[in-house]
């Protein structure tokens, strides 16, 4: 029985947490932890996400974000296919790194001092608060400094808003170091603050994700066949090609792109693209992870996926149209036609021996 698809909504904020396989560790090294938050920092410097708080332990993490662009589990799907490459080419084996799915919880955007303290107290709870603000791997850092390591693509604005950000920046900092000093001495879990978030937000928020979802809902959704129609009149390919088995380069990347535009910009889904070419989703979403790169490197291919939702697909320049025939040619042509017809008339007329050779005389 297949599994139910994660309720995610863009623009609105999420807990992330992710736990590793049983006996074994996400980070291992400083130079783990520093490769994760590249790819995120990427991430984030592209657009695709905003991100809060983090906070990178050896065998779980907890991320604070609000995806933009595309989705959360094609943000998490990123993050991860990279680093678990990394981890396990460095210890030779293969597998899953991570445990199963990782739970992610809606807020709204109100609660956001409330997950980023959360993030910063389970993470660093034991630690003093010297200890948790020379932590590179956590953002409370990020929250108490002005010159942090990582607060050239950490959002802290949104978060110190609710402590005077915009009278006092530093005395924001002061009270929000005082507000997570408070819940250092607290215990609280991830189903505590899921649970309240769920009673402060009722059926607000419920609302808010509905109306959201209605809104975008709205957009063009268009058919992957469809889609697929537009492609092969842009790369000038077959249909049935872009379906079957053949791994030519254009045809791979008319697949690549298809696939892109289809889950990044007309909210289909890696498993729809995948039943649609017959093929597994892991094909998919390698096609669309190397889309999103060639989106932010390549304009010509950002170019293809713009023209394929256009209403009107530019399939090159319009044939030359032909040029209007002068009277005199025109007469010529038909006064040609009437003698071949009666020249058919003579010879159908004549014997058929004598006819025999007039034909071959003649044509």
């Amino acid at each position: 029985m297949p599994r139910t698809r994660r309720a995610t909504a863009s623009n609105f904020p999420h807990l992330v947490h992710c736990r590793a396989a049983a006996d074994l560790q996400i980070f291992f090294e400083d130079q783990d932890y520093a490769m994760y938050l590249d790819d995120l920092r990427e991430l984030a410097r592209g657009g695709y996400v905003d991100v809060y708080a983090f906070a990178l332990l050896p065998q779980e993490m907890y991320l604070t974000l609000t995806p933009r662009t595309i989705s959360l589990p094609q943000i998490i799907q990123r993050l991860h296919v990279k680093h678990t490459k990394r981890i396990n080419k460095k210890l030779r084996r293969r597998g899953s790194l991570f445990s199963q799915r990782f739970a992610s919880t809606i807020f709204e955007a109100t609660l956001l001092p409330d997950l980023v303290r959360f993030v910063d107290v389970v993470a660093n709870r034991g630690s003093n608060q010297e200890t948790l603000e020379a932590d590179n791997f956590s953002s409370h850092n990020v929250y108490c400094h002005e010159r942090a390591f990582h607060g050239d693509w950490i959002k802290v604005a949104p978060v110190l808003r609710s402590f005077g950000w915009e009278l006092d920046q530093q005395l924001a900092r002061r009270r929000y170091q005082r507000f997570v000093a408070d819940g250092m001495h607290k215990k609280i879990d991830f189903k505590d603050i899921t649970t309240k978030a769920r009673m402060r937000s009722g059926a607000d928020l419920s609302d808010q994700i509905l109306t959201k979802l209605e809104s975008q809902s709205k957009r063009r959704r268009l058919r992957i066949d469809n889609l697929t129609r537009r492609a092969s009149l842009l790369l000038h390919t077959n249909t049935d090609l872009l379906r079957g088995n053949s791994r030519k380069q254009n045809l791979v990347f008319a697949r690549r792109l298809i696939a892109t535009v289809a889950v990044t910009r007309c909210d289909r889904s890696v498993q729809e693209v995948a039943n649609y070419f017959s093929r597994d989703k892991s094909q998919i979403s390698r096609l669309v992870t190397q889309g999103l790169h060639l989106l932010e490197s390549d304009e010509v291919f950002k170019t293809l996926c713009d023209s394929l939702l256009q209403h009107k697909v530019p399939i090159g320049p319009k044939p030359l149209e032909a040029k209007p025939r002068r009277d005199a040619e025109m007469h010529e042509s038909k006064r040609n036609i009437n003698d071949a017809s009666i020249a058919s008339d003579v010879l159908t007329k004549m014997p058929s021996h004598e006819g025999t050779a007039m034909r071959h005389s003649i044509f």
